[in-house]
């Protein structure tokens, strides 16, 4: 085996780690990026969409610390286009982002509601147009289907509301009525002291209100899309906010406004009601919101649309008074109202003794009529039709016109039963016989002969075939009784040459039973039989609407008559059961039935054949109405009745039956079922219920038909949401794959489907799914291996809790396959996912889920067979990998080893077995002694999974010597944290079995020290064997582990108790009962435990965990937390405050440490004035504690949590602790004035300084829209340069100039992070440019010019993050001013040098780092600007000068030297040099504006040009700009031939020396640029 751990790469898809780690990296920039993007250009959006959300703002954008991750990339190379690259991101986020959002303005219910009605169209449609040649207005803003015309009339016996004298004289009510129509509220007129009120008010519901006098005659429709080239508001050069006004006499709508456009796109429409079109006009003025003042108007005069088509307009309108080319674009439409008439069938509607299928019983329902009962019980109608009596019946009831009066009309209760009615007028399709309803009836063949000659000569049957019959239905409430009464029947079927012996049968379903059944008398020998006999039946009206009628025709006769059967039935619940009606059928019967429906099906489809047919192509095309022949309905009514008779047949066949003629029939639909049209898909799918059928049976040409209906499966299991009901069908039918060869045609069109199966989590899941794709397995040996590569590739996208049923799918499979399935399954798919088991890394996302499906064959050892296999199949692999050399593969071996534990193969002898289990047993104890922690976890939990299991096999020594192993050594193991955490967590696998807490008893003490254990999750893990030791009531071995008075375990435990608080706290806050019990419980015995613990140790996590309750629960705490606060002294650790600080900000309390702060700050600032000389003093400093005030301060202002939590406070709370640093500023110019002050004072004032101006930083931040806090800052900043800078000054005492250096500092340090965090504005940074230029100009400011350069950077980064363009003047003298500085702080950086070269040294050395930053800032531009230009001209005139002076100073030859390093340079240069080289950009400028310098003939003397030469030799050695310095040096020995005669004339001068040592400088950087015969 490898010694090293294979990295298993599934197909296509690649890790990308290294760019997650780069992501990870960046995560902190890009939060950053993503805040100024929401604060800079979202929010002012957000706030320019609508006038309500002008407040709007974000008060917090926190990405999280979670960044995203890249799972995979997949890149496309095959059917891709070359010039393309396709690739597929796995990218999975989930961070913890919290972003609030503040809108300062409530919204009302209406505003709202108005929002959302302008928004949708009714009925709440949103359209989104996917192409663009689809016109929006059509979509937004569809034409109205009419105007609702509400007639408001009266009410009657109203509530008197009215009383007078308290309630002793009853008056009247003052009535009025309000009608809410969507967004719209009527209300009519007042009428006062009425009870039967009469408006007679008209309401006109189109976005406004008609009153009676003016009624509406037509409806305008604008649409209101665009305008272009609209003029500037008031002449003004700046685009208008255009709005648009429409106007039809008093009705007028304002459009929205866009904001900074003169082509402004509205997209809107409006609707006015007109009352005279031919009088009216229209009149449209387009606005400017910003000046007030009109840009132009257009009026339409409504008459000159009754003269356009469709009444329609739809063109660019030039606009009156506005710009020379200004149109609007506009779209009206005129609509003429009209009143709809309501149609009304004086048809009636009989019951209709015949079945009908489904899908024309639901084409045209009938009205149906409901009416209350004597109670007022409302009864809801049915889809379906009343009955109503037969026009001929004597006994119905009638009108004076003799037609037959409804229920309804006779006011009784009618019932919600579902008795279906025929219609007068039907279609063609409705009066052309089905074949399947009429021989689901148990008639005699006559009549079905008789049918079917009719049919096949072109003949029609009556429009009720088997007649009709007449009833009369009602329900008395009072008795809560259905009363039937059956009058008649006419034109019933004769069943013999004397015709019929009808009788009807009634039953109430669903109760079927004898004692529920009703039926009339029988009458002989007539087909007209008159009854008149009603029948009862109790129910009550509430169960009524869920109780159906069933009607039924019968024929009497003996008990051995041959024609008792049915005649007829009407049941809307239950249709004909034809599988009661074929078996009556004699064998010759069914025969001749199955020839005739061929002929039928074969006339039908030569009459019509399907390339005549309409599919679903012709349905769909367009709005088009595509009229359906009466051909092709009356062939699919043949289609569907054949179908359904021979389904209903296959299930019937009996022994004897010949089924030539059905097959045929069968393969007819086969052929054609696919050319069935869409509307038509419950008949196709019938057909394939057919087929399926076919193959159950098992009947002659099963193959054809079983695999059509085992593809339609297959495709709907792949294509269905919920595929559960065709999963089974499936599974019925996956024999059917086994008929078709893998290499045919067939096989190879089914591969794709069947692998997509795998794909599907619903497949995987149910129990249907799991045999069928078990069964999969069984097809073909390379279709095996596609499923095994499908799975993997498919397994790191599926869920963890999907894995156990792949598992369970693979040992299905396994179970059922012999030979060479068998064979393969074993190598191809379970061996091989035992060597990923073994080879991948653990964090793999694959990996885990590989584990769980090997341990799912791990747990059926107790299954026959599977001991053998595992042994057989790890045999060759596990062993090896048990003893690699790569750690993870020993680990990941030995978690299957011990899973699988013993390995043995059944067959062998029992010597052999106890062999094999005893070397098992060594190895166990060789894997605890690992030398890698990682292997020695992972055989701790194996150890003790296999104690736990196997405590009764192994040998007690061998148990007694493992535990011993894990509890003395392992436990104690100082080498690895993870092996101790392991031994805690695995140790409660073992405490399960009740057999070891005996030997545990004796062990377990031995582990009380780990209770104190450096790691954390090792104590937490301790803790958890606790519990679990408590939970099998077998705590008696800690008796003396655990103690009160061991304050060091009780700590111990305390901080876990923390951690394991915290772990579950979401899941707490999730559950508010469980949430407010454990509260309570601890609320009650936090104050007992602080009294108990006094240890610093203990109270730190008592006041943690009591920051975790609410604060309302433990308010004696609260004063407590306080008090250890104030108690405290100046300079304690952080770690004495930090909990009580957190604590008290977790409940809402941390305005008493703002408070707190702010007296001791106020008692120990000084109360002189500022400008006061003499001596200050400080009475009560030493009972404040100003030092521990600023300490609690920064630990507010420097975590997120508290820092959060103080600037929740409103600012007046704040702003006296702003106030109070202040003021402290005096003290500082005391000291600086000659005033006796304390030392330690001093470095309080200086603190409070520097806390004043972050805490500015803060609150200007916080509250952007003023500038109180950046003026606070300002001030400072003057205060500085007023009464500081002049300390700053060799006069000064060396007391004096550390303190103003260390203020000017500190002020530099504080004003540059105003800059960094975007907080000041450009009048701010110019003041803080003046104030360095003050600085600089000082005597001693040279000191300062390491913190001058980092302001500097802030600055330039500040000037230059701007584009080109977008660059000011302002910024351009910024700029300009910022060049000017840095020259000047490298002109006084040299002048150091000069005059103290110790100095200056010290001085370049400590500017190293922030010349370095300032110089990085030139990045942010990519062109040669001029602030380029000034930087890079100071530094290469510094260098030149620099290092030409050193040369002129050279008195003797042997001192010309060429520098090998830049610390062979002089201070200065070398500086610069160091600096410059670090970046190859820097670089770049450098060597640009060095050749520019060549060029321009600024250098003009030998030394100079040495010097240059001195540059281009040290930046010769980074083997960079290879081409930049070839041509500068070819530049420099142009000019320096120059000087070859002037240095001729003295060949001993130091000169000639300089001169000659240049040359051979430039030699030497020319020499490997040039080629080599050059």
């Amino acid at each position: 085996m490898d010694s090293k751990c294979v990295t298993v790469h599934y197909p296509d898809v690649e890790r990308v780690e290294w760019l997650n780690k780069t992501v990870k990296q960046m995560w902190p920039y890009v939060c950053q990026f993503v805040e100024k993007l929401f604060r800079g250009t979202i929010e002012p959006a957000i706030k320019e969409a609508n006038a309500h959300l002008s407040t709007f703002s974000f008060t917090k954008i926190d990405l999280g610390d979670k960044p995203l991750r890249i799972n995979g990339v997949k890149v496309y190379s095959e059917n891709v286009d070359k010039r393309q690259i396709i690739m597929d991101l796995q990218i999975s986020y989930v961070g913890n982002t919290e972003i609030d959002v503040d809108v300062k303005s409530g919204f009302s219910d209406q505003m709202i509601q108005d929002i959302i009605s302008t928004y949708m169209v009714l009925p709440n449609r949103i359209t989104v147009p996917l192409i663009g040649e689809v016109e929006l207005e059509q979509l937004r803003f569809p034409m109205p289907k009419g105007v609702l015309r509400i007639h408001f009339l009266e009410a009657q016996n109203l509530e008197v509301k009215d009383t007078y004298l308290g309630g002793l004289i009853k008056g009247k009510s003052d009535p009025y009525g309000m009608l809410l129509v969507s967004n719209q509220l009527f209300r009519s007129k007042t009428i006062k002291e009425c009870l039967d009120p009469k408006w007679n008010e008209v309401y006109e519901v189109l976005r406004s209100i008609r009153t009676n006098e003016n009624l509406s005659s037509a409806l305008l429709v604008v649409y209101l899309d665009s305008a272009s080239n609209l003029p500037s508001g008031k002449k003004v050069s700046i685009d208008p906010n255009p709005f648009v006004k429409l106007t039809v006499g008093q009705k007028m709508y304002t459009s929205k406004v866009r904001y900074k456009t003169s082509e402004p796109l509205w997209e809107e429409a409006f609707h006015f009601l007109i009352n005279d079109p031919r009088s009216q006009e229209l009149e449209i003025e387009v606005r400017d919101s910003k000046h007030k003042c009109s840009l132009g108007m257009v009026r339409v005069a409504l008459g000159s649309l009754l003269k356009e088509a469709d009444m329609t307009l739809n063109q660019q309108f030039p606009l009156q008074n506005s710009g020379p080319n200004s149109t609007l674009k506009l779209k009206m439409a005129l609509r003429v109202l009209c009143l709809e008439k309501e149609v009304t069938s004086s048809q009636p509607s009989s019951v209709r003794v015949r079945h009908t299928s489904q899908n024309n019983a639901c084409m045209s329902p009938q009205p149906q009529t409901s009416t209350s009962t004597s109670n007022s019980t409302v009864i809801q109608p049915s889809h379906n039709p009343s009955c109503t009596l037969a026009p001929d019946t004597p006994q119905g009831k009638r009108g004076s016109d003799g037609s037959p009066v409804r229920l309804a009309e006779t006011r009784r209760s009618v019932s919600s039963l579902e008795i279906s009615s025929s219609h007068k007028h039907q279609s063609h399709r409705d009066s052309t016989p089905s074949l399947a309803s009429d021989i689901s009836l148990p008639s005699a063949t006559l009549e079905l002969h008789q049918r079917l000659q009719q049919l096949q000569n072109g003949f029609g049957l009556s429009q009720y075939p088997l007649g009709e019959v007449q009833l009369t239905i009602r329900h008395s409430s009072q008795r809560n009784k259905l009363i039937v009464v059956v009058h008649a029947c006419r034109n019933l079927i004769a069943l013999s040459k004397d015709g019929s012996d009808p009788y009807i049968r009634l039953y109430l379903l669903p109760d079927k039973s004898r004692s529920g059944r009703r039926k009339t008398s029988t009458l002989k020998k007539t087909l007209n039989p008159i009854y008149d006999q009603s029948f009862e039946f109790s129910v009550s009206i509430v169960e009524l609407h869920r109780r159906t009628l069933d009607v039924a025709v019968k024929n009497g006769g003996g008990l051995l008559s041959k024609h008792k059967v049915l005649l007829g039935k009407k049941d809307g619940a239950d249709p004909f059961d034809l599988a009661e009606v074929l078996p009556e059928l004699q064998r010759s019967q069914r025969q001749e039935l199955w020839e005739r429906q061929l002929k039928l099906l074969q006339h039908s489809l030569a009459a019509h054949p399907p390339e005549r047919w309409i599919t679903g192509a012709e349905e769909d095309a367009g709005d088009m109405e595509v009229e359906i022949s009466e051909e092709q309905m009356q062939t699919m009514a043949v289609i569907e009745g054949v179908t359904i008779v021979s389904t209903v047949s296959v299930d019937i066949l009996q022994e004897n039956d010949t089924c030539t003629s059905l097959l045929e029939c069968a393969q007819m639909l086969n052929c054609i079922e696919s050319a069935l049209p869409l509307s038509h898909t419950p008949l196709q799918q019938a057909i394939h219920w057919l087929f399926e059928c076919w193959w159950r049976q098992d009947l002659k040409g099963k193959e054809e038909l079983g695999w059509t209906a085992f593809l339609v499966c297959l495709e709907n299991t792949v294509t269905l949401e919920k595929p559960v009901s065709e999963l089974r069908r499936l599974c019925t039918l996956r024999e059917v794959l086994l008929s078709v060869d893998f290499a045919s045609e067939r096989g190879q069109q089914v591969i794709d489907p069947l692998l997509q199966c795998f794909f599907r989590p619903s497949h995987i899941k149910q129990e249907e799914g799991k045999r069928f794709l078990a069964f999969l397995f069984s097809w073909n040996d390379n279709f095996i291996r596609m499923i095994h590569e499908t799975i993997k590739n498919q397994l790191q996208f599926f869920p963890k809790a999907l894995s156990v049923h792949v598992a369970e799918i693979y040992f299905r499979a396994w179970r059922k396959a012999s030979g060479s399935f068998l064979e393969e399954i074993e190598s191809t798919c379970i061996q091989d996912l035992m060597q990923h088991g073994l080879l991948l890394h653990r964090n793999s996302p694959v990996h885990g889920k590989v584990r769980q499906i090997l341990t799912y064959f791990h747990k059926q050892k107790f299954r026959e067979g599977v001991d053998e296999m595992l042994h057989r199949l790890y045999k060759p692999i596990l062993w090896k990998a048990l003893k690699a050399t790569n750690a993870e593969v020993r680990a990941n071996a030995t978690l299957l080893f011990t899973e699988a534990f013993p390995i043995h193969d059944p067959s062998m002898s029992s010597e052999m077995v106890d062999q094999a289990v005893q070397k098992q047993l060594d190895l166990l104890f060789a894997l605890l002694d690992d030398p890698q922690p990682l292997v020695r976890s992972s055989a701790v939990l194996g150890v003790c999974s296999v104690l736990a299991r196997c405590w009764e096999v192994i040998p007690s020594t061998v148990i007694t010597d493992l535990l011993e192993k894990l509890i003395l050594q392992l436990a104690n193991d100082t080498s690895s944290p993870d092996v101790r955490c392991s031994v805690f967590m695995c140790m409660s696998i073992i405490l399960d079995n009740s057999l070891s807490h005996p030997l545990m008893e004796k062990l377990l003490p031995a582990l009380k020290s780990s209770l104190h254990d450096s790691s954390e999750k090792v104590r937490v893990a301790f803790v958890g064997m606790l519990l679990k030791i408590k939970a099998v009531r077998a705590a008696k071995m800690l008796e003396d582990v655990l103690s009160v008075q061991d304050t060091t375990s009780m700590a111990s435990l305390l901080e876990i108790l923390v951690i394991l608080w915290k772990s579950v706290q979401k899941s707490l806050v999730a559950n508010q009962e469980a949430f407010k019990y454990t509260t309570s419980k601890f609320a009650t015995v936090l104050p007992q435990y602080l009294k108990i613990f006094q240890e610093e140790r203990c109270k730190a996590p008592l006041i943690l965990l009591a920051s975790l309750l609410p604060a309302s629960s433990v308010p004696a705490l609260r004063s407590k937390v306080m008090s250890h606060l104030r108690s405290l002294k100046a300079g304690t650790a952080v770690t004495a405050y930090s909990q009580s600080v957190e604590c008290l900000c977790s409940w809402g309390q941390i305005s008493h440490i703002v408070e707190l702060m702010e007296n001791w700050l106020v008692e120990a600032a000084p109360q002189g004035d500022e400008d006061t000389t003499g001596k200050v003093h400080f009475d009560g400093l030493e009972e404040s504690k100003p030092d521990l005030g600023l300490d609690y301060l920064d630990y507010l202002l420097l975590h997120p949590k508290t820092r959060d939590c103080l600037f929740t406070l409103p600012l007046d709370q704040i702003r006296p602790l702003h106030k109070a640093l202040n003021k402290w500023k005096s003290l500082l110019f005391s000291s600086l004035s000659g005033a006796e002050v304390n030392v330690a004072v001093i470095e309080t004032a200086l603190r409070a300084f520097i806390f004043h101006g972050r805490l500015s930083i803060h609150l200007q931040h916080k509250y952007p829209e003023e500038r109180e806090f950046l003026k606070s800052l300002e001030h400072s900043v003057s205060w500085v340069e007023k009464r500081v800078l002049p300390f700053l000054a060799s006069s000064s005492s060396e007391q004096q100039l550390s303190l103003s250096r260390k203020i000017v500092e500190s002020c530099l340090t504080v004003s540059k992070n105003v800059l960094r965090v975007s907080v000041g504005d450009g009048d701010f940074r110019d003041h803080l440019l003046q104030h360095v230029a003050a600085v600089l100009q000082t005597e001693k400011g040279y000191l300062c010019i390491p913190h001058v350069l980092t302001l500097l950077t802030e600055v330039a980064q500040g000037c230059l993050s701007h584009t080109a363009e977008a660059q000011d003047d302002q910024t351009s003298l910024t700029i300009r001013i910022l060049t000017n500085i840095f020259q000047k702080v490298v002109e006084i950086i040299a002048h150091r040098l000069r005059k103290d070269k110790e100095e200056g040294q010290e001085l370049c050395f400590s500017s190293e780092e922030a010349l370095y930053d300032f110089l990085l800032v030139t990045k942010f531009t990519t062109e040669m600007s001029e602030f380029i230009t000034g930087v890079f001209s100071s530094l290469c005139a510094a260098v030149i000068i620099d290092i030409s002076r050193t040369l002129q100073k050279i008195s003797h030859v042997e001192e010309v030297l060429t520098p090998e390093t830049a610390n062979d340079l002089p201070p200065l240069s070398n500086t610069i040099l160091k600096v410059t080289l670090k970046s190859p950009a820097v670089t770049r400028f450098f060597l640009s504006e060095m050749s520019s310098s060549i060029e321009s003939e600024a250098i003009d003397s030998i030394t100079q040009w040495a010097a240059v030469t001195h540059i281009l030799t040290i930046i010769k050695q980074s083997d960079t700009f290879i081409m930049e310095l070839k041509e500068t040096a070819l530049s420099v020995r142009r000019q320096i031939q120059n000087y070859y005669n002037i240095t001729a004339e003295n060949s001993d001068s130091i000169q000639r020396t300089v001169y000659e040592s240049t040359v051979r400088m430039l030699n030497d950087i020319l020499s490997p640029c040039q080629q080599p015969d050059s």
